[in-house]
């Protein structure tokens, strides 16, 4: 069952096709949000925006219909984790 809603909804092809590279650095950090059911498309966008998927976290939303959802984290390039190196 579909839920109603107002927000219009994007083809995966599309999220894919969005010009990221004009809007990121070469080195980058995404953190990005994507429901359960989602989630084998949410890995895909990621692969097409040139990121590598590394680990995952859960999103507390208190204000959301759905309290929890996942968030994938990813890098693109490569990104220094301690700020000394």
């Amino acid at each position: 069952m579909r839920s109603r809603t107002s927000t219009p909804r994007w083809r995966s092809e599309d999220i894919c096709a969005l010009p990221l590279d004009t809007v990121t650095t070469d080195d980058a950090l995404l953190f990005l949000w994507a429901t359960s059911p989602k989630l084998a498309e949410a890995m895909q966008v990621l692969e097409a925006w040139g990121f590598t998927y590394r680990t995952s976290m859960v999103w507390i939303c208190a204000a959301c219909a759905a309290a929890y959802a996942p968030t994938l984290v990813a890098f693109a390039g490569e990104i220094r984790t301690d700020p000394r190196a």
